[in-house]
């Protein structure tokens, strides 16, 4: 939750008055009171452009900065012709912009300053996700495709339809590859697909195998207390194949689609440092509850300069 105005800099609501919390988490029907925030004077302006990548001005993008303590400010969108002004705090910030049809784009900043975020046309590639075993389409399945870099899958997720089809957009143009996911499938189209600048790729069959789900809780290891924002990692060397796990409400996290194989588990915890090694998941044909990482109290953060 953050607040902002013109001349202060934006403030960010941090639960429990603890600065290295950031998440406030609300359950089905649940209201939360007290959410106060304080601005303090000193804001200064960031100002600039959203343009295409081809040339000319971005109306009404989305654009919205970070600066490098972790404060964040006020999302806007741009004018008519392409422009913005936004509030932050005087050093170094990122400035991030999205708009429909376009990839999302940054740059650096020093605030105050000026700056020109460049949009890419979007790209995108559709699909089926078939049975690998009845080759019948699966509705109701995870798909992600983006680039493929050192082992880990990142880019947009979208979910099968009633005949297990998927179009994914906002891509960059490259090469990009295509997961499939539920709880408990796991598929990868055959090789990685080149898109091209506003391109739209059509047939891509991802085949759907079976696989197991993980469950558990990364604890505090002083007090055996849950971590509030905690992301765990899983990465299988002999196939270079790498995933992570989602925090639900309740502080476990949970990773569906695991293939068999041994995992390496990475742990962070926001605030806390994480120990130098955990004992690796080995994973065969039956799901995994109660998985407990910990991590110690020291608090690691870092500031880029």
């Amino acid at each position: 939750m953050v607040a902002g105005a013109p001349s202060y800099r934006p403030s960010t609501y941090h639960p429990d008055g603890d600065r290295r919390k950031y998440w406030v988490t609300v359950g089905i029907g649940e209201r939360k009171a007290g959410i106060d925030l304080v601005l303090a004077d000193g804001g200064v302006q960031i100002t600039g452009t959203v343009a295409d990548l081809t040339g000319g001005p971005i109306a009404n993008a989305r654009v919205s900065s970070t600066d490098d303590d972790g404060g964040r400010g006020i999302p806007m969108e741009t004018d008519a012709d392409g422009h913005f002004a936004i509030w932050s705090p005087p050093g170094p910030a990122t400035v991030l912009a999205s708009a429909d049809g376009y990839t999302d784009g940054f740059a650096r900043v020093r605030a105050p300053g000026a700056v020109e975020v460049l949009l890419t046309p979007e790209s995108a590639v559709a699909g089926i996700v078939i049975d690998a075993a009845t080759s019948a389409p699966v509705p109701g399945v995870h798909v992600q495709v983006g680039p493929r870099d050192y082992g880990y899958v990142s880019g947009e997720v979208v979910t099968t339809d009633a005949d297990g089809r998927f179009r994914v957009a906002h891509l960059a143009p490259g090469r990009v590859v295509a997961t499939a996911r539920s709880e408990h499938g796991y598929g990868r189209a055959e090789g990685s697909t080149l898109v091209g600048l506003g391109q739209s790729v059509e047939g891509l069959v991802v085949k759907l195998f079976p696989a197991v789900h993980i469950s558990g809780t990364v604890r505090i290891s002083t007090t055996k207390a849950p971590c509030d924002n905690a992301w765990v990692t899983l990465h299988d060397a002999e196939t270079d194949r790498s995933l992570s796990a989602e925090q639900y409400a309740d502080k476990t996290s949970h990773a569906e689609g695991v293939p068999p194989g041994t995992y390496a588990v990475s742990v962070w915890c926001e605030g806390y440092q994480s120990r130098p090694t955990y004992a690796p998941v080995v994973i065969a044909d039956h799901d995994v509850e109660g998985l407990a990482p910990t991590s110690s109290p020291a608090c690691v953060r870092a500031r880029w300069r």
